[in-house]
Formats: structure tokens, C-alpha cells, sequence
């Protein structure tokens, strides 16, 4: 039998939901990760992340990317397929020794969790219309198998998501941007750190962007390595994961990360 206090939790890969608002640097915190990342881009977000110009500049290109874009989305929905099988595909490519990255992210997953909708609507033959139980009930199974690969994967995972508000007894609760009543709460389940991204004033026309990493009555978060709460994110996402107890794995080809003066 194995003790807790055998377990070596350093080489454990965090799987992390990094969710907030539009603009608030999720893409930009993520790409931090350098050349030990692969991004599967799901809705062209990176465009806004090659454009940045700090410090993480060269960490940011020289993330591998691969995209899953709809192309004709009025027409086919191709995208959930392709992607689907990608992540299929990982367990082995990473047994194999194929696959040389420490960490996967998805961005966005809202969009990915649309076009599983789009998927079943395709092939249900209604592309365009309103999707009726039976079809989120499908795409909630479609989303659930993907994300039981991703908790498996011996990688860090990192899913950005978008925020979405809701109105419950005349209080607005902030959640995940993912369709379906259920599927939010469900994807938040595989993940042992959801994150809420979002910026603080620290002055007049002055900010620091943060990870808030506990729940309130508004925003849903957690932390079971106890990452603190209103962690600052300018120290990049790979030193937040080594102060959770992570430790990366050691690479010749990874640019290491810029000095970045805390404030």
C-alpha cells in the first residue's frame, strides 16, 4: 500500500482551468510556457497574443501551435472531429516518445465545447438549427470522453476558457463559457485548479493581472495545491506552477523566462 506521504506530487502535471474575461491576458499568460507548450487553437485566438510586445515576446514564438478552425461553419462542422481525434491520438504519440512538449493547452475551450454542439448537429443532419435535448445530451458525452483523455495524459493540461455570467436570485454568479446547464460544472470536476483570471486596480490607470484561486458568492475557483489567492501572473505560468510544487522537467532547448520586476 502506498502512504500520501510516498507519493512524490513534484512530478505530477497540473491540469488547470484558467478562466476570465475577454482581454484579460488568459492567451497571453498560457503562451508563456515557451517551447514546452503545444496549443491546439481553437478560434484564431493567438493573432491578439503574436501581437504583444513585453518581455514573453520570444517565449510566446516559440510555442507550437496547431489549429482547428471551422472553416465553413454555415455549412460543415469538421472541426470537433478533427480535433477529437487528435487528442485521441496523444496517449500513444506520448508513449511512443512523439510527442516532445511538458504541456498542452486548449484555447479556447469555449469554442471547442460549441463545436462539439455544431458536431452533433452535423451529423444529426440539423447544422443551424436549434439544438433540442437529445443533442446536448450527445455533445455533453462527446466533451466528457475528451476531457477523460486529457486528466489521463502524464502532461500538464491547461484549458482557457471564457467567463460566463449568470443571474441567480437577483445575484450574478460567474462560471464557465460552456454550453449546456450541466457541462460547466462537469468540466470544472476534472480539474484540480480552476483559476479566475482578471485585473486589479493598483493605481490611476494602472494594473496588475492576477489569478484569483478561491471562491466567493460570485466567482467559482479553487486550488487543491493552494496556489494563493490573487496570485500575480507577471512571474509567468511555469514559475506559479514550480510554487505549487511542480517540477518542470529539465529541457537544453527552452528559453528561459525573462526578468520580470514583481510589483
Amino acid at each position: 500500500m502506498t502512504k500520501i506521504s510516498d507519493i512524490d506530487f513534484s512530478k505530477i502535471p497540473p491540469k488547470v482551468i484558467l478562466y476570465g474575461p475577454p482581454g484579460c491576458g488568459k492567451t497571453g499568460l498560457l503562451l508563456t510556457l515557451g517551447s514546452r507548450l503545444q496549443v491546439l487553437d481553437t478560434d484564431n485566438g493567438l493573432r491578439t497574443a503574436f501581437g504583444m510586445q513585453d518581455k514573453w515576446r520570444p517565449q510566446r514564438l516559440a510555442v507550437d501551435a496547431v489549429q482547428f478552425l471551422e472553416e465553413e461553419p454555415e455549412k460543415r462542422a469538421l472541426a470537433f472531429r478533427q480535433i477529437k481525434e487528435y487528442i485521441y491520438g496523444l496517449p500513444k504519440k506520448i508513449k511512443l516518445g512523439d510527442f516532445p512538449y511538458e504541456f498542452i493547452g486548449i484555447d479556447s475551450f469555449t469554442t471547442f465545447a460549441k463545436s462539439a454542439v455544431s458536431f452533433v448537429m452535423g451529423n444529426s443532419g440539423k447544422l443551424g438549427q436549434a439544438p433540442e435535448i437529445q443533442h446536448w445530451g450527445l455533445a455533453f458525452i462527446e466533451v466528457n470522453n475528451v476531457l477523460s483523455v486529457l486528466r489521463a495524459l502524464p502532461i500538464g493540461v491547461i484549458l482557457c476558457v471564457h467567463e460566463m455570467i449568470n443571474t441567480v436570485n437577483k445575484e450574478e454568479k460567474v462560471t464557465l463559457a460552456i454550453p449546456g446547464k450541466n457541462l460547466p460544472g462537469e468540466v470544472a470536476s476534472y480539474f484540480d485548479e480552476v483559476w479566475y483570471m482578471r485585473k486589479r486596480a493598483i493605481g490611476q490607470n494602472k494594473f496588475r493581472h492576477i489569478i484569483q484561486t478561491t471562491s466567493d458568492e460570485a466567482i467559482m475557483a479553487r486550488s487543491r495545491s493552494e496556489v494563493p489567492n490573487e496570485t500575480d501572473i507577471s512571474c509567468g505560468l511555469l514559475e506559479i506552477f514550480t510554487k505549487l510544487g511542480y517540477k518542470p522537467k529539465e529541457t537544453k532547448n527552452a528559453l528561459a523566462p525573462p526578468t520580470v520586476e514583481m510589483l
